[in-house]
């Protein structure tokens, strides 16, 4: 029997409570028991700043992220490995160190951070930009909810700032010429959501066009554009020695440099309960000095329709990047954007050039997370990238965030603690 006739019928509005995805990025979630936006978010404009939030606190990793009625019966499970297994313990505290990163700077709390965000969600206009400005240079995306363009704009603030640096990259997300009102409202809603991320490792809200139609938002694009593309341009430094001059390299180094940029973004999103839902290469974004920004511009781009697949006639879902919860589940939690971070990983120490499970066509990637789900001993997991540059701790790190169980997954903020500590002193050469 085909594997897709167990599959359920993944619908977003019925299976991510409490998590509601974002309509115009709907790779992101946002948890409703952290914020639960009021109608009145539905009517903001450029001058509101007086809407009205409830905020519950949660502790994190115990909210019940599905309804009984909507979770999968699972099967016996192993119990499981002991601590001393996890790279987590092996010369790092980093379960131990929960305020202090390896710089010695204090971490804010989950608590400090969603304040921040409540008091940015009530106090920030997003600011309106002049349509003008802008100068489409390419179309990036194009999906059911409108067109993604790279484009120069010509003064745009930069983020947090009054000053402008001049001409610089964006990208330009525009709604569709018919939508309705409601769209329209949505669309305002989701804008005012993402403009209250404020973490330098994600791709920014600079700005708004909301005074004509098409209505579009102005976000931070980057240099290189994205990481995926980037990596497949160099080659590892470890054997550069026999490359001919001129050949782009990057160091294993800077590979786990840039890793640590996405783990911090992600770290941030963790702490306000956001789930990413595509967190890959292809969404990720370059600058300068190896800056690395989250972003969901590749969702939609030609370029990378291979690697969503339609499960059982569902949207198209990133399967070689997903946990077995989110397939058969319908379940999306920081967890399972813990797992697409070492499938991103995997990406990057290959440079770009290999796709997850290359040698399984869509349904048998499907076929082997169903063996993960039966908790079966046969599911095959990536192999270890080439050594050099990957190491063993790095791959062991891959295949804890790869567990069965979401609990026995490390965290984001784990996570960018041992990436840090793995590269400390570490500076780009630029």
């Amino acid at each position: 029997m085909l594997l897709m006739d167990h599959v359920i019928d993944i619908k977003l509005d019925d299976y991510q409570e409490p998590y509601q995805a974002l309509k115009y990025a709907p790779y992101y979630s946002y948890s409703t028991v952290v914020m639960e936006m009021k109608d009145m978010l539905n009517k903001c404009s450029a001058t509101q700043s007086d809407a009205s939030y409830d905020y519950a606190v949660p502790e994190m990793g115990t909210i019940p992220l599905l309804s009984p009625e909507n979770t999968l019966p699972l099967p016996m499970v192993a119990s499981a490995p002991s601590d001393k297994d996890s790279v987590f313990s092996k010369g790092s505290s980093s379960k131990g160190s929960k305020s202090e990163d390896s710089k010695g700077k204090k971490s804010p709390s989950q608590q400090e951070v969603l304040s921040a965000l409540k008091r940015r969600l009530e106090q920030t206009a997003v600011p309106e930009f002049p349509r003008h400005r802008l100068r489409m240079l390419s179309k990036l995306a194009e999906g059911a909810f409108g067109t993604v363009y790279v484009a120069e704009a010509d003064g745009i603030p930069e983020y947090g700032s009054a000053a402008s640096l001049g001409k610089r990259l964006v990208a330009v997300k525009f709604l569709l010429h018919d939508a309705c009102e409601r769209e329209k409202l949505d669309f305002h809603r989701d804008v005012r959501i993402l403009a209250a991320l404020e973490d330098v490792n994600i791709a920014r809200v600079l700005g708004m066009c909301s005074h004509e139609e098409p209505l579009c938002v102005v976000m931070e694009y980057l240099d290189h554009g994205d990481l995926n593309q980037f990596l497949k341009t160099h080659v590892p430094a470890e054997g550069a020695r026999t490359l001919p001059v001129g050949v782009k390299t990057l160091s294993f180094n800077c590979l786990l440099y840039m890793a640590a940029q996405i783990a911090s973004g992600m770290r941030y999103l963790e702490t306000l309960n956001f789930v990413h839902r595509d967190l890959a290469t292809r969404n990720c974004l370059v600058g300068k000095a190896y800056q690395i920004k989250i972003s969901d511009f590749g969702t939609d781009n030609e370029l990378y329709a291979a690697d969503y697949y339609k499960v059982d006639g569902t949207m198209a879902l990133p399967i070689r990047w997903m946990a077995w919860e989110s397939i058969f589940q319908g379940k999306y939690t920081t967890k399972s954007d813990v797992w697409a971070f070492a499938v991103t990983l995997w990406e990057i120490l290959n440079l770009g050039r290999r796709p997850p499970f290359e040698m399984l066509t869509d349904p048998q990637v499907v076929e082997n997370l169903a063996h993960m789900q039966r908790d079966d001993g046969q599911f095959a997991y990536l192999p270890r990238p080439p050594a050099p540059p990957c190491t063993k701790d790095i791959y062991d790190l891959m295949c804890e965030c790869w567990r069965r169980h979401e609990s026995e997954r490390p965290s984001f903020r784990e996570i960018h603690l041992f990436l840090q500590r793995k590269n400390l002193g570490y500076a780009p050469v630029t």
